[in-house]
């Protein structure tokens, strides 16, 4: 049983009173605590913010996203990390084409925005989707290593924290999924996940690691210092499409 440590009440792992010390109780729901579901999947750990009493457990575990890089098998590496900023700037940050090529080492400020690019699709329950021809930078892995130029770049939101960015070159495919959890209206945690199906080895899960981190920092340079009194912004572009999209429905979903 868990005890209270001030007058040593006992309730169950479901939240029921067992034993009051020093009386025989008549039990009612009415002392029992409500119970929140902890669920492992795919390396995270989701915690349920709505009580048994509100939600069950069946509906809680179907409404977990699961990737197509798990099906799959292919390498994986976790990584978070804090971030002085509004979680809804991090999803943006992730599904912001724009910014890789001035932000990220790997990014091509030569030709920063995609030569193709598709409208938002609605794939499932808040759940939205698109993709972009994008020219590789001359620094990143796949142009470097691999020789590829052009690159397939699929992004998607998971409303209200999740984001995938899928970057596909011939047979070969890496993943971000993000997970951008709010802490306080200026404080987030964001949980990574970096998928690779090439490579699979646990020398090329450090350089993935590494790589990754760069990666969060460089995005922290930028997103830690943006006026949270500005982040509706003044300008749009016709790739901000996906990022619009989100912050569209974020506010929906999660302020009415």
């Amino acid at each position: 049983n868990v005890v209270c440590p001030y007058h040593g009440y006992e309730f169950d792992c479901d939240g029921v009173l067992k034993k009051v010390p020093g009386i025989c109780f008549q039990h009612s729901d009415v002392y029992d605590l409500p119970k929140y579901d902890i669920i492992e999947k795919n390396g995270w750990v989701y915690l349920n913010t709505f009580s048994d009493i509100v939600q069950n457990r069946t509906e809680i575990k179907e409404n977990i996203f699961v990737e197509e890089e798990v099906l799959r098998n292919d390498s994986v590496v976790f990584l978070d990390m804090d971030f002085k900023c509004y979680s809804r700037i991090l999803s943006e940050n992730s599904l912001d084409v724009m910014h890789i090529g001035f932000v990220h080492t790997f990014g091509n400020a030569r030709k920063p925005a995609p030569t193709e690019i598709h409208p938002p699709q609605l794939v499932g329950p808040h759940h939205y989707k698109t993709a972009y021809m994008y020219e590789a930078g001359e620094k990143s892995v796949a142009r470097k290593i691999f020789g590829a130029k052009d690159l397939i770049i699929e992004n998607e939101f998971i409303l209200p924290h999740t984001t995938v960015a899928r970057v596909i070159f011939g047979d070969k495919v890496s993943t971000v999924i993000t997970f951008a959890l709010p802490i306080t209206e200026n404080k987030s945690r964001l949980f990574v996940k970096t998928y690779r199906n090439f490579w699979q080895n646990p020398i090329f899960d450090m350089i993935s690691e590494k790589l990754m981190h760069q990666t969060m920092m460089e995005d922290r340079s930028v997103v830690e210092n943006i006026d949270p009194s500005g982040i509706e912004g003044k300008f749009n572009m016709r790739f901000d499409k996906l990022q619009n999209t989100y912050k569209r429905f974020y506010k929906k979903f999660i302020h009415k």
